[in-house]
């Protein structure tokens, strides 16, 4: 182990391009999970998997809203105060 961390010191050309490797393949992890939460797909850790995209159906009338922009009245989800 110490042979490769002193391989590692002396050539630091091979140390950052092992950096930049790695950061890359972290980011792309990132982005993937932040995009399937915001999908709303299930993201399991173990074994490593996104679920399938859920269809419009489970999502409600909310969710119909949302696919087609905000234009005329936005469906009431909850109570109204003071009116």
């Amino acid at each position: 182990m110490s042979d490769l961390i002193q391989w590692l010191r002396d050539d630091s050309t091979i140390a950052v391009l092992l950096s930049v490797a790695l950061l890359v393949v972290i980011v792309v992890f990132a982005v993937l999970i932040v995009v399937a939460f915001v999908q709303g797909r299930s993201i399991t850790l173990w074994p490593p998997g996104v679920g399938p995209k859920p269809s419009k159906d489970k999502r409600g009338d909310l969710g119909d809203a949302l696919d087609q922009g905000i234009e005329g009245e936005v469906p009431c989800v909850g109570t109204i105060v003071g009116s």
